[in-house]
């Protein structure tokens, strides 16, 4: 079959538009080669909910190979067609070096005047996040939009949706663009083609050779190409010094990753040169799967039971509060009616408390659920019976504070954004001020320290905990990575394991402190951001989580330790 036409729109991996794109240039492959050659379906894709008011040119690559009887492989390349990517398929498909794929070659989106012409180029702000929207984009808009082609002879594009049989590539902005999609979202790509990539300081992306360190190792196998002498704008950091960081990071973490260093600067020769290998590397071994590797980072090595990982528990309803557990074990959240439910370790539910109207749970203990209500009332639920604690109007966050019953509690502003103890007979004691803090809270395993975390912020107060109870040295502590940096999306709670590390749950994932205050492991349950975690079963090994509406599990080697634990000693970290 003839082929239409070859993109080479490679131009610096500058912004590449789709009126830039529309009008492709010649193929130059050659039409008398034995090898039979695939077909080229022009395509144009608009009105984006993701992206609104965005148009953009797609092409389809079809191989001769492709039957239509099963879905194929995916290639789907961020910046239209290069590196002779067509041709290239073309012989090793039918050398079967590849399995049959069909590749996609797409320009970034713009938007356009009345008479067509681009007013925003949407190139860096799709392609230089580091979030998961470009991921959501592909998955919800770009693969069903490429679904609905057929080829000239009437073949229905059929797409596997395996990640395992899907690679993302793309040049300059298109590379961290593609690391990113498979990064976010390793259930929709596992196999990762970056070439001169800009993991710099334009959205973010510099701060990805310190987040693979420190994220347990995903299922993806990752090949960077770049050049010893690339740079577009310095101004943005030392491109060709980012790549070998990213390959540093991405040995260290586990991925062994493949390599390629050319003698250009910022171009895709050296990508072209190497473009064959590179796929045969990607697709070494395949069907077999992509496996995560092991990390070299020691806290992961300190905290995660080997051979163990997250294991998804349905539950029969939608869970609407937080994961709160007791020193018994025990794992509770509130549903979608209004119902405290427990959970038992093999997935077992249970109504434990309807609440009343404008009542929420708060916390959990040996001596039962703890909650708040529009009065302010602070009420403890045990045994089928209820007793009013005290009152305490704008109560934000309460949690235990030992095994005897008493409590600490934050308020919000309109209450005087304060920390109070409450004793076992509802005595109540301003201990300290939450001037900013006070959205959470949670007690180090020897009740020494006292954590607050503060409202659209990356950062969580710690206090120390005098001997009379009152709190001192309130001080900016606990620094979390965000790469949403809007500072609006919620964080969850967060609790000690029995070392005084600390895990947040955060949209980033489970973020792991140290005694210092830094983050020193990630870990990513699901697709999205982590909203609740608790510690629980009779060991209090489990490490349970929210993601997205879904709760997940793992037996984790650190232990956690509930605040209504008796106050244990904890080993010093040191100075760090």
């Amino acid at each position: 079959m003839r082929r239409i036409a070859l993109i080479t729109l490679f131009s610096a991996f500058a912004a590449i538009s789709p009126s830039q794109a529309a009008d492709p240039a010649t193929s130059n492959v050659s039409e008398t080669s034995a090898v039979p050659a695939g077909e080229i379906i022009q395509c144009r894709l608009s009105g984006s909910a993701i992206y609104p008011g965005t148009e953009r040119d797609y092409w389809i690559y079809v191989p001769a190979a492709y039957r239509g009887d099963r879905p194929a492989c995916l290639y789907l390349d961020m910046d239209c067609i290069h590196y002779d990517a067509p041709a290239v398929f073309d012989r090793m498909i039918a050398d079967g070096e590849l399995p049959v794929i069909i590749g996609v070659f797409m320009a970034s989106g713009a938007v356009n005047d009345e008479q067509g012409h681009p007013v925003r180029f949407n190139r860096s702000n799709e392609f230089d996040r580091i979030d998961e929207q470009f991921a959501d984009f592909v998955e919800q808009e770009l693969l069903p939009d490429i679904e609905r082609h057929t080829t000239a002879d009437g073949r229905t594009i059929r797409l596997s949706k395996d990640p395992n049989d899907r690679l993302i590539t793309g040049g300059s902005s298109g590379a961290i663009c593609a690391f990113t999609a498979a990064w976010q979202r390793p259930d929709l790509f596992s196999r990762v083609f970056s070439v001169v990539g800009t993991y710099v300081s334009m959205r973010g992306g510099h701060e990805y050779p310190y987040l693979i360190r420190k994220t347990e190792p995903k299922p993806l196998r990752i090949y960077i190409q770049d050049n010893v002498h690339d740079v577009w704008n310095p101004l943005f950091g030392h491109w060709f010094e980012a790549n070998q960081l990213m390959l540093s990071a991405l040995d260290f973490a586990g991925y062994a990753p493949n390599h390629s260093w050319g003698d250009t600067g910022h171009d895709d020769i050296g990508a072209t040169r190497i473009f064959p290998e590179a796929m045969r590397w990607l697709w070494k071994d395949w069907p077999a799967r992509v496996a995560a590797g092991r990390s070299q980072n020691d806290m992961l090595e300190a905290i995660l039971e080997l051979g163990a990982g997250w294991r998804e528990i349905p539950l029969p309803f939608t869970p609407a509060g937080e994961l709160l557990s007791d020193a018994a074990g025990h794992l509770f959240v509130t549903d979608d009616r209004g119902r405290i439910r427990s959970i038992s370790e093999e997935g077992a539910t249970e109504t434990f408390l309807e609440l009343s109207p404008g009542e929420k749970a708060l916390a959990a203990s040996i001596k039962g659920i703890y909650t708040t209500d529009r009065k302010g009332r602070i009420r403890l639920h045990a045994g089928g019976k209820s007793e009013t604690i005290t009152r305490l109007p704008g109560v934000r966050a309460l949690l235990p504070a030992g095994p005897d019953g008493e409590l600490i509690a934050s308020t919000d502003r309109e209450h005087g954004s304060r920390i109070v103890r409450i004793s076992a007979d509802g005595a109540l004691r301003t201990i300290g001020d939450a001037p900013e803090g006070g959205e959470r809270l949670a007690l180090f395993p020897n009740h020494e320290m006292l954590l607050s975390s503060r409202s659209h912020s990356d950062w969580i107060d710690n206090y120390v905990v005098r001997r009379d109870g009152s709190l001192d040295c309130r001080q900016e502590w606990y620094r979390l990575h965000n790469i949403y940096a809007d500072h609006l999306r919620p964080r969850g709670n967060m609790q000690c394991d029995r070392q005084g590390n600390l895990y947040v749950a955060t949209p980033t994932g489970i973020q792991v402190c140290d005694h210092n205050g830094r983050v020193r492991a990630i870990l990513q349950p699901g697709t999205g951001g982590v909203t609740s975690l608790s510690f629980a079963g009779t060991d209090h090994r489990t490490l349970c989580t929210l993601v997205s509406g879904k709760l997940f599990v793992r037996r984790m080697k650190a232990a956690g330790a509930t605040p209504d634990m008796a106050a244990a000693e904890v080993a010093t970290q040191g100075a760090g």
